[in-house]
């Protein structure tokens, strides 16, 4: 079978077209996936489907390679939850999301640039915009492992954030740091991305006005409103199409997360996982 190590064989039952419920045969319960692009894991969960009779496929500009190398391992899941998964396994900041109309999976990396452009009094129908601090955060308790007994406890403070706008504390757990540049890596990196609010919202665009395709995903700008609204740049949560207009609901685009976060956190997983046996009991 294409998925999967040769030692494992994958079994189905036919049914709806991305539930189709996977398993491992002869008392496996897991199929490892070692050393590869999660975008390639991704392309071998579709490629899996389609030979029992998915109708989701993929091409080169769909599925993006991440150039990043991961392990994986995949348990009793159906191919909707296999595919979910990636994400997990992906860099920070990359999307997934199922185009209906064409039948693709897509995996992407964060929009860098902005890819529609709409002008108050020119395309726009109804546009909302609310302001957000519900998920301020600049302030974090970091507690981690211990080290000779004496557990990693360390504080950090955003006091610029907080002056502007209020206290956003959070506590961050996790007992495979101990140390605390690390901890202040993972720390510093929830407070840069949370210490200001986030802006969310809804729009509609008639189709007469603007017939481009519009994705989720797809960065969003705006222009003629002689306010903070110009100096947005809002990501495409989700998108509903109909014969006259196109709906949109927006969410922010986060400060991205950095190389050295990323490589911080999959050193983390690998501590984590390289005591594993090889089968659960």
């Amino acid at each position: 079978m294409a998925f999967g190590s040769p030692v494992y064989t994958w079994s189905v039952t036919t049914g709806k077209d991305i539930a189709f419920k996977v398993w491992a045969r002869g008392g496996l319960t897991t199929v490892t996936k070692n050393s590869k692009d999660p975008a390639q894991m991704l392309r071998d969960i579709v490629d899996f489907g389609k030979s029992r009779g998915s109708l989701i496929t993929y091409d080169d500009t769909s599925i993006i390679d991440t150039d990043s190398v991961v392990s994986a391992t995949f348990n009793t899941n159906k191919l909707t939850e296999a595919e979910s998964a990636i994400l997990k396994y992906a860099p920070s900041d990359w999307y997934m999301f199922y185009d209906p109309a064409e039948l693709t999976a897509n995996l992407r990396p964060r929009p860098e640039v902005v890819r529609h452009w709409f002008e108050l009094g020119k395309n726009i129908e109804n546009l909302f915009i609310e302001e957000d601090i519900e998920s301020l955060v600049n302030e974090v308790y970091f507690t981690g492992g211990q080290t000779a007994g004496v557990s990693l406890f360390k504080h950090y403070v955003d006091g610029a954030s907080q002056a502007e706008w209020r206290k956003g504390l959070v506590k961050l757990v996790d007992q495979r740091v101990t140390d605390a540049t690390s901890a202040g890596i993972l720390a510093n990196s929830a407070i840069t991305r949370g210490k200001d609010p986030i802006y969310v919202g809804s729009m509609s665009v008639l189709r007469r006005d603007y017939d481009d395709i519009v994705q989720p995903g797809d960065l969003i700008g705006y222009v003629g409103f002689s306010n903070f609204i110009d100096f947005l740049r809002l990501q495409a949560m989700y998108v509903k199409t109909s014969s006259d207009r196109i709906e949109i609901t927006l969410g922010v685009m986060l400060p991205p997360v950095s190389k050295r976060v990323e490589d911080l956190k999959r050193n983390l997983s690998r501590l984590e996982q390289q005591n594993n046996p090889n089968a659960p009991t």
